[in-house]
C-alpha cells in the first residue's frame, strides 16, 4: 500500500508542477478534477492500510458535503493544493519511517483540517446566497463566471 500511496502522492506533485501558471493563480476544471481523483485514491490506500474506520467515515463524510453542496474552496490554486501535497508527504514520509502514532496524529490534523476547510466554504457560499440560492448554486455562479473571464482572456 505504500509504494500505491506513494505514486499517488508523487502524481499529484507533478500534475501541479506541470500546470503552466502562476502559484497564485486558479487551476483548471480538468487538472482539479485529476488531482481529485488522486487525492481521494490516495486517501483510500492509506486508510485501507490503517484500518481505522471513524477516519474513514470522516473522510467519506466531507468527500460527501463537497460533492453535495459544491463547495469546493474557490479559486483553488496552485499554492493551496502545495500546502495539501506537502501535508500528504509528511503523512507519508512518517509512515515510512515507522512512526505510526506521529503518522496517526498527522492524518487526523489533515482530515480535520480539510473538514474545517469544507465548512468554511460553504458558510462563504451560504452567505453569498440570494434567496433562492443554496451555496452549491453559489459554487456553480462563480465558477462559470471565471470561465467566462478565462475565455475571454
Amino acid at each position: 500500500p505504500l509504494d500505491e500511496a506513494r505514486t499517488y502522492c508523487d502524481q499529484m506533485v507533478e500534475m501541479l508542477r506541470s500546470e503552466p501558471i502562476k502559484p497564485e493563480s486558479p487551476i483548471s476544471a480538468r487538472a482539479y478534477d485529476q488531482l481529485e481523483r488522486l487525492d481521494r485514491d490516495f486517501h483510500a490506500v492509506l486508510l485501507r492500510a490503517s484500518g481505522n474506520r471513524r477516519v474513514v467515515k470522516v473522510i467519506n463524510d466531507t468527500r460527501l458535503l463537497i460533492h453535495a453542496t459544491g463547495c469546493r474552496p474557490m479559486p483553488l490554486t496552485n499554492d493551496w493544493l502545495n500546502k495539501i501535497f506537502t501535508a500528504h508527504d509528511l503523512i507519508l514520509r512518517t509512515i515510512e519511517r515507522g512512526d505510526a502514532d506521529r503518522a496517526r496524529e498527522l492524518m487526523l490534523e489533515h482530515v480535520r483540517w480539510s473538514h474545517t476547510e469544507t465548512m468554511r466554504v460553504y458558510d462563504e457560499l451560504a452567505a453569498m446566497a440570494e434567496e433562492d440560492e443554496q451555496p452549491g448554486d453559489v459554487a456553480i455562479r462563480l465558477m462559470k463566471a471565471g470561465e467566462q473571464t478565462d475565455s475571454r482572456n
